[in-house]
């Protein structure tokens, strides 16, 4: 009767280790999901019973307690929106991917007609060097990366002509292609290069810069790493910043 090597025995216990990590990981994605759906439903009946408040009966109290009783439906609105982003991030970690190629030219087309108010507000310069290619990918996934990435980049810009570019940077055969959007907005301090990508990591105020859960740029990383990519940022403050990533591991060329 032979008997395993120490090797063998580490290398099964590795493998019943990462079994184990990913079984618990979509248990907690799926607690994740089912309760952040439950807590809305009380975040706004307390909304409403506090405008109810406010409107029969705001007179038989002071003005602070009116204050009080007015500030409770947007302290329940920041909740139920970092309720949804959380939920957002735990659906990025759910479900089978549907790889396909895909053209990104469609994909970038679609999220900046969905951004199409907030960029002509600014206004706000797109610039496209040239088309984009076709990659084997999730489409769904790969859109919420790209309006991630593009809300982010609207958000963090005060300058008074702003623009953002999206592209990619070609390897060799060996390694996958590198997208990226760009822009001339504040930037990033590059002791958070890391940070920016942590869940509810917020570079500013909560209530500044249009409010954001602060899971953006989370939720972008999880669905890049579910391709077996890389997402990282680069910046110098004051000047605009750049995050870029990859849809396939180094060593896939795509």
């Amino acid at each position: 009767m032979s008997r395993s090597s120490p090797h063998d025995r580490q290398a099964d216990e590795l493998e019943r280790a990462h079994y184990e990590l990913a079984r618990c990981q979509l248990e907690f994605d799926e607690f994740v999901y089912v309760v952040s759906h439950d807590l809305k439903e009380p975040l706004r009946g307390i909304a409403h019973y506090a405008r109810f408040v406010l409107e029969d009966a705001g007179h038989l109290v002071d003005e602070a307690s009116r204050q009080k009783l007015a500030a409770l439906p947007q302290l329940a609105d920041q909740m139920t929106a970092m309720i949804d982003a959380l939920a957002e991030y735990s659906r990025a970690g759910r479900g089978d991917l549907s790889i396909a190629d895909v053209d990104l030219n469609g994909i970038v087309g679609e999220v900046l007609d969905e951004l199409k108010d907030a960029l002509e507000q600014g206004p706000v310069e797109v610039r496209i060097p040239r088309p984009l290619p076709v990659v084997p990918c999730d489409r769904r996934s790969v859109q919420i990366i790209f309006q991630k990435l593009l809300d982010n980049a609207l958000r963090y810009n005060d300058k008074p002509h702003r623009w953002i570019q999206i592209g990619y940077e070609p390897h060799d055969a060996t390694r996958p292609l590198e997208f990226y959007v760009r822009d001339n907005g504040i930037g990033i301090p590059e002791k958070h290069f890391d940070s920016v990508f942590r869940i509810f990591r917020r570079l500013h105020a909560k209530d500044a810069r249009g409010g954001g859960a602060g899971a953006g740029l989370t939720t972008a990383r999880r669905l890049v790493e579910r391709h077996g990519g890389s997402i990282r940022a680069e910046s110098t403050l004051g000047e605009g910043a750049t995050v870029c990533f990859t849809l396939a591991p180094v060593g896939a060329a795509e």
